[in-house]
């Protein structure tokens, strides 16, 4: 930026902080409306400072969804809404996920783990088309109330669980999984039962905490049917996620069955690249 654009550019900053510490003097409250939903401000911090070290940490809105159902929403860095909260560059996922697109075939069946309030899953969902499927776990409640109501897809499933959500589902149900928020990557038990649903051929993406992806490939090394594993991370002091990616073993005729056999979507109506290394 040229130093006339970087004199504009903070100007502006100030002009806005200004704003910000008027309207909040004032007691003034603002709403903003995206795809027909309408989120009011409950406080007149505005949402930058109440999510920066000075602030509270969170800031709540009444959500008015087109429908009329409305909602209270607490907005934070753990439970980030898409709508209000990517201007300020925060990730609801569709970062994270944007290198599976190469890989997401139309009509794959896909798992979401720690589904956050999903507009990843919905972004899955238009990855996969009319005739795949997502099912998206998240164990907060007040997520998944939101998603449900934001994001209605035919084909994404919003369900409130964490990993026991898999308690019943039939081995090599998924094509595919992700795991947007850590799981216990030392865990065996964890890992292997979101493994275990993974078909053969299929991939698994771990979201992991920075500093924590070799560790986590580690542990899926030790898993049955493991094709090959990689870790995507940008180096100590960073507070980018590290991402680890790992893919099953084809077996004979794996392809062809999953042309052939259909396995209904749950909760429907209907039926970039990472390296690997070994």
């Amino acid at each position: 930026m040229s130093a006339p654009g970087e004199a504009l550019h903070r100007a502006g900053r100030r002009v806005r902080r200004l704003l910000g510490r008027v309207r909040s003097a004032l007691g003034l409250r603002r709403g903003v409306k995206v795809h027909g939903v309408y989120y009011k401000e409950l406080t007149a911090e505005s949402l930058q400072r109440a999510l920066s070290k000075k602030g509270r940490g969170w800031k709540e809105y009444r959500v008015t969804f087109p429908d009329g159902a409305k909602q209270v929403i607490r907005a934070s860095p753990d439970r980030v809404f898409d709508d209000v909260m990517a201007p300020l560059g925060y990730d609801a996922g569709q970062g994270l996920l944007a290198p599976l697109l190469e890989i997401i075939r139309p009509g794959s069946r896909l798992l979401l783990i720690n589904a956050g309030t999903g507009a990843a899953a919905a972004w899955l969902g238009a990855a996969v088309g009319r005739s795949g499927a997502v099912v998206a776990l998240e164990p907060d409640e007040q997520s998944v109330a939101f998603a449900v109501r934001r994001y209605p897809r035919h084909n994404v499933a919003f369900e409130h669980a964490g990993i026991e959500g898999l308690r019943g589902e039939t081995d090599s149900a998924f094509d595919g999984s992700a795991v947007l928020r850590a799981l216990p990557q030392n865990d065996a038990a964890t890992l292997s039962e979101v493994w275990r649903v993974i078909a053969p051929g299929g991939w698994l993406l771990l979201v992991c905490a920075p500093g924590t992806g070799e560790a986590a490939a580690a542990a899926l090394r030790t898993l049955p049917g493991l094709d090959g594993v990689g870790v995507r991370a940008d180096g100590p002091g960073s507070t980018s996620p590290d991402l680890v990616f790992a893919t099953r073993l084809p077996t004979e005729g794996a392809d062809e069955r999953s042309q052939h056999t259909e396995r209904p979507p749950r909760g429907t109506d209907e039926g970039g690249g990472l390296e690997l290394q070994q």
